[in-house]
C-alpha cells in the first residue's frame, strides 16, 4: 500500500475539486523552476482565474501589458501543472474553448466539472 500522506493536502483538494466544490489551488505553493520567465508570469496570471470563470487569452495579455495573444496560449500548453494552474478557464475572445494541450474533450470536462457553460458546446 503506498504511503499516501505526503500529499494528503493535495488529494483532500483535488477530490473537492472533482466533487464540484470550489477550489483554486492556490493554497498549494508552486515551485515552478519551468519555462521562460515570460511562461512563468502568464501561469502566474492564470491563477488568478476565479474558479467557474474564464478569461480570454486576450485579457491575459492585456492584463501583462503584452501584444502576443497567441503567445499566450503557446505558454499555456508548456503549463506543467494542469489544474493547479487553469489554463482551462483560458477561452477565445468569442467564446469558444481555443487550444488545450491536454485535449479540448478534457478542457470542456474541467470547465464543466466547474460550472462553466462555453457557447460552442
Amino acid at each position: 500500500m503506498e504511503d499516501r500522506e505526503p500529499f494528503s493536502r493535495e488529494i483532500e483538494l483535488f477530490d473537492r475539486y472533482f466533487a464540484g466544490e470550489a477550489e483554486d489551488f492556490r493554497s498549494l505553493k508552486l515551485d515552478i523552476i519551468f519555462g521562460t520567465p515570460s511562461q512563468r508570469r502568464v501561469w502566474t496570471e492564470a491563477r488568478k482565474i476565479p474558479y467557474g470563470q474564464t478569461a480570454a487569452y486576450r485579457d491575459i495579455a492585456l492584463r501583462m501589458h503584452h501584444r502576443g495573444y497567441r503567445f499566450i496560449g503557446q505558454a499555456m500548453n508548456k503549463n506543467p501543472y494542469l489544474i493547479v494552474i487553469p489554463c482551462h478557464r483560458v477561452i477565445g475572445a468569442d467564446g469558444g474553448l481555443g487550444g488545450f494541450g491536454a485535449g479540448l474533450e478534457l478542457k470542456r470536462f474541467l470547465l464543466r466539472v466547474e460550472g462553466v457553460i462555453i457557447s460552442s458546446d
